[in-house]
Formats: structure tokens, C-alpha cells, sequence
């Protein structure tokens, strides 16, 4: 037990920094997911972590399947939450994008946090404010390769035809059961004036 214990404590203190040691430290604060933002955005968030290369934030349309990302500024210095880059959303068209901050380390690796549902409202009316918890480490990091996944379209029930009503009548049925009457009618009249007359007649005779 106390080997084991020994053993465990020697790789935590000779392990090199890696993802697990810097994910807490790197995010994007500011803009928030959901957050409908217009003109020059200030977007801010913490990049120092042991190991710091170099950096960048890109944004990304949320409904590109390809995960295309375009470059909005490189970071040459580590920041402790604070403002990172100034990012002019008025060059693109309204819609819904996805934040990148990727860090790169000394050592090769890479760290990546995401903010989803940025909502950009230049041109068009903003929508009722989404309320959404602030970023966090947790919820901003990805590991190095994933992408964000596309907003899934909202489905709408489709409407489904009524059955026909089995009981109801067709125009043209009513006429026909109508024009069917008033003929069963007519026959009946008929015969009742003919056996009169025969009765009348054998009365008579």
C-alpha cells in the first residue's frame, strides 16, 4: 500500500505539465455562449499557462459542417483574464459562430477552448436575450482535433392529414339518395291510385 502510494506521488511530481494541468487555465470569459453581440467585440479570457508558445482566436460559422476557421489575431504574450483581441464582427454577415482560443505549448501541444452560439446581430433584429452561465474552463475546453458540432435544425412536427370521416356524406351521394326517394315515392303513389281504381271498380261491377 504504501509502495503503491510512494509510486503515485512520484509521477505526479515528475510528470511533464501536459493537458490535464493546463486546461484550467485557458479560456475565453467574454464574449459568453448565447450572447448576442454587434460592432467592435472585445473578446477576453485567460491564455497564461505554463509552457506558453504562442496562440491564436478564430471564429468559426456554427453551421459549417467543415469546420473552416478564420483567423481573427495572433496572441504573442501569455494574459491572465484579460482582454485578449478586438474582434470587428461588422466585416461578416449575421449569424451564429462558434469562439476559438488555441494555445500552443513548448512542448508541441496544443490547447483549445471554445465558445459556441455567438450570436452576431449587425443587420438584423436581436432576439430575445438567451440567458447562458458564463464560460468557464470546463465548459470552454476541447481536446486538439475536435470541432464544434453544428447547431442540430429545430424540428417541427409536420402536420398529419385528418381521416376522412367515414360517416360523412358526399354532395353528389345526397342527391342520389334524394332523386332515389322521391322515385320510391312516385311508385308508391302509383300503385296506391291503381288499386283504388280496382276497388272501385269491383264495387261498381
Amino acid at each position: 500500500m504504501y509502495r503503491l502510494a510512494f509510486l503515485l506521488f512520484v509521477l505526479f511530481i515528475f510528470s511533464p505539465p501536459g493537458v490535464g494541468y493546463a486546461q484550467r487555465e485557458v479560456w475565453i470569459s467574454s464574449p459568453v455562449r448565447g450572447e448576442a453581440v454587434q460592432g467592435s467585440v472585445t473578446i477576453s479570457g485567460q491564455s497564461a499557462v505554463a509552457g506558453f508558445s504562442g496562440g491564436d482566436i478564430s471564429f468559426a460559422y456554427q453551421e459549417d459542417p467543415t469546420g473552416t476557421w478564420f483567423l481573427i489575431a495572433s496572441l504573442e504574450d501569455p494574459v491572465e483574464e484579460a482582454p485578449l483581441v478586438t474582434w470587428d464582427t461588422s466585416l461578416i454577415t449575421d449569424g451564429n459562430y462558434t469562439l476559438r482560443l488555441r494555445i500552443q505549448l513548448e512542448d508541441g501541444s496544443v490547447l483549445e477552448s471554445l465558445v459556441t452560439g455567438v450570436r452576431v446581430r449587425n443587420y438584423t433584429p436581436v432576439e430575445s436575450p438567451i440567458l447562458a452561465p458564463e464560460n468557464t474552463p470546463a465548459q470552454n475546453l476541447t481536446l486538439v482535433g475536435s470541432s464544434a458540432a453544428p447547431a442540430a435544425p429545430l424540428q417541427l412536427p409536420s402536420s398529419t392529414p385528418l381521416p376522412v370521416n367515414p360517416a360523412a356524406v358526399a354532395r353528389s351521394e345526397l342527391q342520389a339518395a334524394l332523386l332515389k326517394g322521391a322515385g320510391a315515392a312516385a311508385a308508391a303513389l302509383l300503385i296506391l291510385g291503381f288499386y283504388l281504381a280496382l276497388r272501385r271498380a269491383s264495387r261498381s261491377g
